[in-house]
């Protein structure tokens, strides 16, 4: 939310006006992909995407798609622009997650759904807090507050 108040990265531009395809008003966080070796971790990624959806839809001029609505295209091949229209979103965020060995790396895409155009981009790394830290749906609100880039 600081990244958005501050406008760091352009964020609050690309969100609220001042881009080639107009302001945009919705969006959709789709699925994380799970790029870890373990499929267990898949419950992780749902929990980080579903928190990712949780804190963009605080921002009241944002209509931000269900994570029941999104969880549909996890694992999918659909272009972006196809799914966008099926959601009836200006943009999607996308991105990975990979959780082994105490670390964790998660990268993130904002893309103009109109354009096909990658509007921001982050990838971070962390460790984790403790190294056996069980796969479940809770676990992610810890860490979601580590991560800059909400």
């Amino acid at each position: 939310m600081l990244l958005l108040a501050l406008n760091i990265g352009g964020m609050r531009s690309h969100l609220f006006g001042r881009g080639a395809s107009g302001p945009i008003r919705s969006l959709a966080v789709l699925p994380l992909t799970n790029l870890s070796v373990d499929p267990e971790q898949i419950y992780f990624a749902d929990g980080i995407t579903e928190e990712l959806i949780n804190a963009l839809s605080r921002i009241s001029a944002l209509r931000v798609i269900s994570r029941t609505s999104v969880m549909q295209y996890q694992g999918g091949h659909k272009p972006l622009r196809e799914i966008a229209r099926e959601l009836n979103v200006d943009a999607v965020v996308e991105g990975t997650i990979q959780r082994s060995e105490g670390r964790v790396k998660i990268s993130a895409a904002l893309v103009d759904a109109r354009s096909d155009r990658n509007l921001w981009g982050r990838k971070l790394r962390r460790r984790s807090a403790r190294r056996s830290e069980p796969a479940k749906p809770s676990g992610p609100r810890p860490w979601l507050a580590r991560f800059a880039f909400i």
